[in-house]
Parts: structure tokens; C-alpha cells; sequence
């Protein structure tokens, strides 16, 4: 069954987004819910950082550089830290290409997604509690998951996905 809007198939980039905009669907026909709280984080961090920086404009338009030199010192020195803990919570390891979280009673479940350029396949792993060393990595060609048209088929999500959900839950 075709559901949502079209998307265009040429676009492996289109073809990805809207795969990963449909994941908290597809996960939660196993019972996940997703977890926002790493999304909470990197939003929260990225708020900050441009607190940062219109605190620094406001300071540069109402004070001389000369008053407020060390103040400007610390502002950028905070600004530097809090933007290397953002890097990290975006590239680092066990977040880059990190896609979707989900809980569900005591388990949790991470999906990581990729695409390499000009190939029109999925690369996905799935991470159950945090286990890497037990995670299962499949490669799934955007044909299975998308009609001629262009039209996301959810129910062949699933069913990819379910493969990956059943060996991570054994």
C-alpha cells in the first residue's frame, strides 16, 4: 500500500529524507516510541550557542571592546566549548548517523541510515541497548521501499525493517 506524498526518484537524497521522516512510523508498528532526547540535547546546545553569539552583538553594540574585553574573552572561550559538545552529539561516536531512537518497555533501539553518493541503496544498522558489538547492518535498494511513482509502500518498510527488529529482539 502507497501512502504519503510523492517523491521524486531520482533524488537519493529525497529518497532518504522521507525515508527517515517515516521511521518513527515504521518502528512503531513494533511497539517503539520514539525518544527525542538527542534531539532535545542538540537543540538545546545549538539554542545556546546563539544566545551566545547575540549576547556578544548585544555587548559590542553597547559597550567599547576595551570594557569588555575579558568578558568577550570567556563569551567565545563558552562558545567554543559549547560547540564542541554540539560536534560531538552530531559526528561523534555512536551519534553520526544516528536516525532514530526508540524505547520501548526496557529496550531501546538505534537506527543508524546512510546513503553513498549515487547509489541508490540504504544502508542501515540497528543497535539494540546500546550493544555495537550485536548490532545487524542490512543494505536495502530504494525499489523495495518505493512504487513506480514514487510513492513510500509502508508496508514493504516494515516488513525490510521487521528482519532487522526479530534478529535484534532474539
Amino acid at each position: 500500500m502507497s501512502s504519503g506524498k510523492k517523491v521524486n526518484l531520482n533524488s537519493i537524497t529525497d529518497l532518504r529524507n522521507y525515508l527517515e521522516e517515516q521511521l518513527p512510523t515504521v518502528f512503531g508498528h513494533f511497539g517503539y516510541e520514539q525518544s527525542f532526547t538527542l534531539i532535545d540535547i542538540k537543540l538545546a546546545l545549538g539554542c545556546v550557542t546563539v544566545a551566545i553569539a547575540g549576547f556578544l552583538f548585544w555587548l559590542d553594540k553597547n559597550y567599547s571592546f576595551n570594557d569588555t574585553y575579558y568578558v568577550i574573552l570567556g563569551a567565545v572561550a563558552l562558545y567554543f566549548v559549547v560547540s564542541c559538545i554540539l560536534l560531538y552529539f552530531t559526528s561523534g561516536p555512536g551519534y553520526k548517523n544516528n536516525k532514530y531512537v526508540g524505547k520501548k518497555k526496557q529496550d531501546t533501539i538505534s537506527v543508524y541510515g546512510w546513503t553513498t553518493k549515487y547509489d541508490p541503496i540504504y544502508h542501515v544498522k540497528v543497535v539494540l541497548n546500546g550493544n555495537e558489538q550485536s548490532s545487524t547492518s542490512k543494505e536495502i535498494p530504494f525499489t523495495r521501499l518505493y512504487d513506480a511513482f514514487g510513492y513510500f509502500n509502508q508496508e514493504a518498510a516494515v516488513n525490510e525493517f521487521r528482519e532487522l527488529v526479530e534478529k535484534k529482539s532474539q
